[in-house]
């Protein structure tokens, strides 16, 4: 099937450029957009993670989980710097949206990372789980800040 663009759309809403996917478009994630609205994440058939430019419509990187992990979850920091991914097995990555290096990975729940949330101040971050716990990291290092927080029942 012929790959088709996604037009993007700035903060203004007017159509600024054409992306075209690396493989059929999946979807985009529910917080698609970096704070900035320079920088737009989809979602691609192939189980990738495409980042790009809004402005030229340019693919900046793609990125892509090893073994059977699945992205679920996807969201720029709040600076726009980095791109926060968590992922059907319980994983946090944490890569630089620059480039796609990948600067922070580690095993932060036990069952899919189903969504990150910021503080007012940017200074810290929190994924949430399905099997209901949060973690708190700090958004300067990206370490954990404090042990996880559970649901008593």
């Amino acid at each position: 099937a012929p790959r088709r663009g996604l037009p993007a759309l700035g903060g203004s809403g007017r159509r600024v450029a054409t992306i075209k996917p690396s493989a059929p478009l999946a979807g985009l994630p529910g917080d698609a957009f970096s704070g900035d609205d320079r920088l737009v994440v989809i979602r691609t058939t192939d189980d990738a993670l495409q980042v790009c430019d809004v402005a030229s419509g340019q693919t900046r990187f793609e990125v892509q989980l090893s073994g059977q992990a699945k992205f679920n979850t996807e969201r720029f920091s709040a600076s726009g710097a980095h791109l926060l991914t968590g992922d059907t097995w319980g994983g946090v990555q944490v890569w630089d949206a620059g480039n796609g290096t990948l600067l922070h990975t580690t095993q932060a729940h036990r069952t899919v990372v189903t969504r990150f949330d910021f503080s007012d101040d940017g200074r810290y971050y929190a994924s949430l789980s399905a099997d209901g716990s949060v973690q708190v990291w700090d958004a300067g290092t990206h370490a954990r800040f404090g042990p996880p927080l559970v649901q008593v029942k």
